[in-house]
């Protein structure tokens, strides 16, 4: 025998707010799951950062000599803002918090002399 229409929309309908009423007694852990989804990691050179401290992978890699353009390209890549001073910051929301990174370097004729990425602690839940 073939079931109705009539019958596979009450199933239909009943699915959905089966579906709404475990989501109204779960919203909390739904928010929490959608906000951990959505949280920003850090580049993959700051991975192993400590806050407050100066990130040696950083350093190592946009060392004394290493040209500008290069550090240049990879803020803009990874999503800084570049500041015309030798600054540039990122902020990165994720969970259980934000954080905020800050790179500093010096550069003569296009070449860096100093670099110094520091990560930091810019709110927690």
């Amino acid at each position: 025998m073939k079931p109705s229409v009539a019958s596979s929309g009450k199933w239909l309908l009943l699915a959905a707010l089966a579906s709404l009423l475990l989501a109204g007694f779960f919203w909390q852990n739904l928010i929490f799951a959608s906000a951990v989804a959505t949280s920003e990691y850090r580049p993959a050179l700051l991975r192993d950062a400590v806050w407050g401290e100066p990130v040696s992978s950083f350093r190592e890699r946009f060392n004394s000599g290493t040209p500008e353009a290069e550090l240049l390209l990879w803020l803009a890549e990874t999503g800084f803002k570049i500041a015309s001073n030798g600054s540039a910051y990122r902020r990165l929301r994720g969970l259980p918090c934000n954080e905020l990174v800050e790179v500093s370097w010096t550069a003569v004729d296009g070449e860096i002399r100093d670099s110094s990425a520091v990560v930091l602690k810019a709110g927690c839940l």
